[in-house]
Protein backbone atom coordinates (compact mmCIF):
# COMPACT_ATOMS: atom_id res chain seq x y z
CA UNK A 1 0.00 0.00 0.00
CA UNK A 2 2.93 2.51 0.97
CA UNK A 3 4.82 1.92 -2.45
CA UNK A 4 1.33 2.11 -4.97
CA UNK A 5 -0.23 5.10 -3.42
CA UNK A 6 1.10 8.41 -2.47
CA UNK A 7 -1.82 10.20 -0.72
CA UNK A 8 -2.62 7.49 1.85
CA UNK A 9 0.96 6.47 3.48
CA UNK A 10 -0.55 6.82 6.91
CA UNK A 11 -2.72 3.37 6.04
CA UNK A 12 -0.01 0.88 5.98
CA UNK A 13 0.36 1.37 9.64
CA UNK A 14 -3.63 0.93 9.85
CA UNK A 15 -3.61 -2.14 7.79
CA UNK A 16 -0.99 -3.89 9.66
CA UNK A 17 -2.66 -3.06 12.66
CA UNK A 18 -5.75 -4.92 11.50
CA UNK A 19 -4.21 -7.53 10.16
CA UNK A 20 -2.48 -8.89 13.81
CA UNK A 21 -5.88 -9.56 14.86
CA UNK A 22 -6.44 -11.84 12.14
CA UNK A 23 -3.08 -13.54 12.88
CA UNK A 24 -4.22 -13.62 16.16
CA UNK A 25 -7.44 -15.43 15.62
CA UNK A 26 -5.65 -18.12 13.40
CA UNK A 27 -3.22 -19.16 16.63
CA UNK A 28 -6.31 -19.01 18.75
CA UNK A 29 -8.37 -21.53 16.44
CA UNK A 30 -4.75 -23.58 15.94
CA UNK A 31 -5.16 -25.99 18.85
CA UNK A 32 -5.13 -25.71 22.79
CA UNK A 33 -2.56 -24.14 24.46
CA UNK A 34 -2.18 -23.37 28.53
CA UNK A 35 -1.43 -19.45 27.11
CA UNK A 36 -4.96 -19.03 24.67
CA UNK A 37 -5.75 -16.53 27.60
CA UNK A 38 -3.08 -13.96 26.58
CA UNK A 39 -3.87 -14.94 23.01
CA UNK A 40 -7.42 -13.65 23.50
CA UNK A 41 -6.11 -10.62 25.69
CA UNK A 42 -3.63 -9.74 22.65
CA UNK A 43 -6.56 -10.06 20.26
CA UNK A 44 -8.89 -8.01 22.29
CA UNK A 45 -6.41 -5.42 22.39
CA UNK A 46 -6.01 -5.37 19.14
CA UNK A 47 -9.48 -6.03 17.22
CA UNK A 48 -10.90 -2.23 17.29
CA UNK A 49 -8.18 -1.82 14.35
CA UNK A 50 -10.02 -4.16 12.33
CA UNK A 51 -13.47 -1.48 12.27
CA UNK A 52 -11.62 1.32 12.58
CA UNK A 53 -9.98 0.79 9.22
CA UNK A 54 -13.34 1.75 7.75
CA UNK A 55 -13.42 4.84 9.37
CA UNK A 56 -10.94 5.98 6.77
CA UNK A 57 -12.88 6.22 4.08
CA UNK A 58 -13.63 10.04 5.09
CA UNK A 59 -10.49 10.38 3.47
CA UNK A 60 -11.67 9.68 0.14
CA UNK A 61 -12.91 13.32 -0.11
CA UNK A 62 -9.03 14.43 -0.61
CA UNK A 63 -9.39 12.75 -4.03
CA UNK A 64 -10.29 15.05 -7.07
CA UNK A 65 -12.01 11.95 -8.99
CA UNK A 66 -15.13 13.75 -8.50
CA UNK A 67 -15.80 17.09 -10.25
CA UNK A 68 -19.38 18.24 -10.36
CA UNK A 69 -22.19 18.42 -12.14
CA UNK A 70 -20.49 19.20 -16.00
CA UNK A 71 -18.41 15.94 -15.62
CA UNK A 72 -18.90 13.50 -13.22
CA UNK A 73 -15.52 11.56 -12.79
CA UNK A 74 -12.18 13.26 -13.34
CA UNK A 75 -9.42 11.78 -15.54
CA UNK A 76 -6.78 11.37 -13.22
CA UNK A 77 -5.27 8.21 -13.26
CA UNK A 78 -3.12 8.61 -10.14
CA UNK A 79 -6.65 9.27 -7.84
CA UNK A 80 -8.23 6.28 -9.11
CA UNK A 81 -5.27 4.54 -8.26
CA UNK A 82 -5.52 6.25 -4.32
CA UNK A 83 -8.72 4.92 -4.77
CA UNK A 84 -8.29 1.31 -5.34
CA UNK A 85 -5.50 0.42 -2.63
CA UNK A 86 -7.81 2.71 -0.14
CA UNK A 87 -10.65 0.96 -0.38
CA UNK A 88 -8.93 -2.40 -1.21
CA UNK A 89 -7.28 -2.62 1.98
CA UNK A 90 -10.54 -1.12 3.94
CA UNK A 91 -12.58 -3.75 2.52
CA UNK A 92 -10.29 -6.63 2.72
CA UNK A 93 -8.68 -6.38 5.99
CA UNK A 94 -11.53 -4.91 7.88
CA UNK A 95 -13.96 -7.45 6.83
CA UNK A 96 -11.38 -10.18 7.66
CA UNK A 97 -10.68 -8.52 10.68
CA UNK A 98 -14.07 -8.44 11.69
CA UNK A 99 -14.53 -11.94 11.28
CA UNK A 100 -12.47 -13.11 13.26
CA UNK A 101 -14.90 -12.16 16.11
CA UNK A 102 -16.71 -15.60 15.25
CA UNK A 103 -13.25 -17.46 15.62
CA UNK A 104 -12.65 -16.47 18.97
CA UNK A 105 -16.79 -16.70 19.87
CA UNK A 106 -16.01 -20.42 18.54
CA UNK A 107 -13.11 -20.94 20.83
CA UNK A 108 -14.75 -19.17 23.75
CA UNK A 109 -17.78 -21.12 23.05
CA UNK A 110 -15.48 -24.31 24.02
CA UNK A 111 -15.60 -22.67 27.58
CA UNK A 112 -18.84 -20.83 27.87
CA UNK A 113 -22.48 -21.25 27.18
CA UNK A 114 -24.12 -19.06 24.60
CA UNK A 115 -25.38 -16.08 26.61
CA UNK A 116 -22.33 -15.34 27.40
CA UNK A 117 -21.50 -15.54 24.02
CA UNK A 118 -23.78 -13.00 23.35
CA UNK A 119 -22.85 -10.92 26.15
CA UNK A 120 -19.23 -10.87 25.29
CA UNK A 121 -20.22 -10.01 21.68
CA UNK A 122 -22.29 -7.21 23.04
CA UNK A 123 -19.32 -5.81 24.86
CA UNK A 124 -17.01 -6.23 22.93
CA UNK A 125 -18.86 -4.08 19.69
CA UNK A 126 -19.67 -1.52 22.28
CA UNK A 127 -15.63 -0.95 23.14
CA UNK A 128 -15.02 -1.63 19.89
CA UNK A 129 -17.36 1.49 18.95
CA UNK A 130 -15.77 3.40 22.46
CA UNK A 131 -11.77 2.43 21.17
CA UNK A 132 -13.02 3.77 17.34
CA UNK A 133 -14.48 7.22 18.80
CA UNK A 134 -11.45 7.51 20.54
CA UNK A 135 -9.23 6.95 18.01
CA UNK A 136 -10.21 8.89 15.53
CA UNK A 137 -11.39 11.85 17.75
CA UNK A 138 -8.80 11.93 20.58
CA UNK A 139 -6.56 10.35 18.27
CA UNK A 140 -5.34 7.94 20.97
CA UNK A 141 -4.07 4.98 19.07
CA UNK A 142 -2.84 0.94 19.94
CA UNK A 143 0.31 1.78 18.79
CA UNK A 144 1.40 4.65 21.22
CA UNK A 145 0.93 0.87 23.87
CA UNK A 146 4.23 0.36 21.96
CA UNK A 147 5.75 3.69 21.43
CA UNK A 148 5.91 4.73 24.51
Amino acid sequence: MWLFATHFHFMALNVLLAYIPIELSYLLNAEKRKKDWLIGFAWLIFYPNAPYLFTDFFHLETLSIYRGFNTIFANQIGDWWAFVCLTSGIVIYGLLGMKTVTTVSQKLQSYCGYRTIIGFQASLHFLSALAIYVGRFDRLHSVYLFMN
